[in-house]
């Protein structure tokens, strides 16, 4: 496609689209025709942000020795992607809380990895944060906060996806999002 053609398609799309769109095409994973049917381009790019988003979950539980159960960027009712584990380990119960808290704030912790700043996807995933937190608090009798403990099991989230990369998360992602096509 003509270099002026391209750049008319891609500044048709909405704007977080554009950047996403010139890149996926520079790197051959977009035909021309994908470039002018801007309704599919949306839609594959929300995907690749969810399967983004559940990979970020699935690989804190795997790395915390949880069994990763499904993962999934199949729509259902409202939510848009899944990830569910369960612990295969002796850890103690409030060990077991905070590595969940964790692996629920893998999601964003991945999102942030792309550049995303808008997290309004993750309000389930921040809900269930408040409410495991609340709960590490009473078991354990400490005096923190919940938002200190949601913060220091995010840090642990952010530490994680930084160590294995970028580019090895988003191989995964593509994993994903291509068995669940």
């Amino acid at each position: 496609m003509a270099p002026e053609r391209l750049n008319q398609a891609i500044n048709k799309l909405p704007q977080d689209t554009q950047c996403w769109a010139e890149l996926r095409y520079g790197q051959n994973l977009l035909t021309d025709s994908d470039i002018h049917n801007p309704g599919t381009l949306v839609n594959f790019h929300q995907r690749e942000r969810v399967a983004f988003h559940e990979e970020g979950h699935a690989s804190l539980a795997r790395a915390l020795g949880w069994t990763v159960l499904l993962e999934t960027v199949v729509p259902d009712g409202s939510s848009l992607g899944m990830t569910k584990a369960a612990p295969n380990s002796s850890k103690t119960p409030d060990q077991l809380i905070l590595d969940a808290i964790a692996i629920s704030a893998g999601g964003e912790a991945a999102e942030e990895m792309l550049g995303v700043s808008d997290h309004s996807g993750c309000g389930f995933d921040r809900g269930k944060q408040r409410y495991l937190a609340s709960i590490f608090l009473l078991i354990t009798g400490s005096r923190g906060s919940v938002d200190s403990v949601i913060s220091g099991q995010k840090s642990r989230a952010r530490s994680f996806l930084g160590s294995i990369g970028l580019y090895t998360h988003q191989q995964n992602s593509m994993t994903l999002l291509r068995a669940c096509a």
